[in-house]
């Protein structure tokens, strides 16, 4: 049976950076075996990486081709099921966290990456739709990202914003929009840790208002997006919205 070709959109952008402590980590056990995981927002589903399977023993047939990454187009990555396993979460004494359809007996996803792209210390990632269904505490300056019951009274004002979810789409995505401009969607990644990116369009206008602005490019490669040349650029403030 062919392995399938999956649209994770950005999500395994996280491994494209060298280092962890920016991202919010699970401690989990495959098979009684430890594993940590990281909860990303912008992966559609759970996923197990290959390199963390043969280090703990997780069984798995491989998909017809192999595991050739550039087998792959720009843009997917191949998944494919290990043999059935249990999960679970081990980490009692973690802020709380409400993981939805992680915890179990069944198969798990695996993908399987470029020895250049192995993230030490992350074995696979938690998507948003493990995540989704409760209201959630991120402030990535102290290091938070919890579940709580309902909306703390100490919360300031605050903008809403309707989350953005046409039919298919599984992460975590906000709609913003302005008088002056049609309906957009802002997505919440956190596993990259590459700032802000912003559509061509409005770096046009960022540029085109701001002609001054010191301008570097940047290359970096994943296996979502395939190798991506970018120019980067220092704003002290960017306003999402109305």
């Amino acid at each position: 049976m062919n392995a399938p070709l999956i649209s994770l959109i950005v999500g395994l952008e996280l491994l494209a950076a060298p280092d962890t402590p920016d991202r919010p980590l699970v401690q989990a056990r495959i098979n009684d075996q430890p594993v940590r995981l990281t909860i990303d927002t912008c992966a559609g589903r759970l996923v197990v990486f290959t390199h963390a399977a043969d280090r703990i023993g997780l069984k798995y047939d491989l998909p017809r081709g192999g595991l050739d990454p550039n087998r792959a187009r720009p843009g997917r990555t191949i998944l494919f099921r290990s043999r059935s396993c249990r999960l679970e979460i081990d980490e009692p004494n973690r802020p709380a966290l409400r993981l939805q359809d992680v915890e179990g007996r069944r198969p798990l996803w695996l993908a399987a990456l470029p020895p250049g792209l192995r993230l030490a210390g992350v074995d696979g990632v938690i998507g948003w739709p493990n995540v989704s269904n409760c209201i959630l505490h991120l402030d990535s300056g102290q290091g938070i990202f919890e579940s709580l019951p309902h909306l703390p009274t100490w919360m300031p004002p605050w903008q809403r914003l309707k989350l953005h979810a046409p039919w298919g789409l599984h992460v975590l995505a906000l709609e913003v929009s302005s008088p002056s401009r049609a309906q957009k969607a802002v997505y919440i990644d956190t596993g990259d840790p590459g700032g802000v990116k912003v559509s061509s369009d409005l770096w046009r206008e960022i540029v085109a208002q701001q002609p001054d602005v010191p301008v570097a490019l940047e290359g970096y490669y994943t296996p979502a997006l395939g190798c991506i040349l970018q120019r980067i650029t220092w704003l002290k403030r960017l306003q999402l919205g109305a």
